[in-house]
């Protein structure tokens, strides 16, 4: 993992406290708002870089 890698899934830890298991990112969908959250990520990750991998 880069250092920019690194940072983004930190930022990303922080402002929604999800769950970080090596480099996967897991946001448990109790709510709305966490679901809003993933379709944001999804579009980012998607725009940012085309190698990244979302699933749900």
């Amino acid at each position: 993992m880069s250092k920019i890698d690194e940072y983004v899934l930190k930022a990303i830890y922080y402002k929604y406290v999800i769950e970080i298991i090596g480099n996967d990112i897991f946001i448990k969908y109790n709510s709305v708002l966490k679901e809003q959250v993933h379709v944001t990520l999804v579009v980012s990750a998607i725009v940012h870089n085309q190698n990244w991998i979302v699933v749900s």
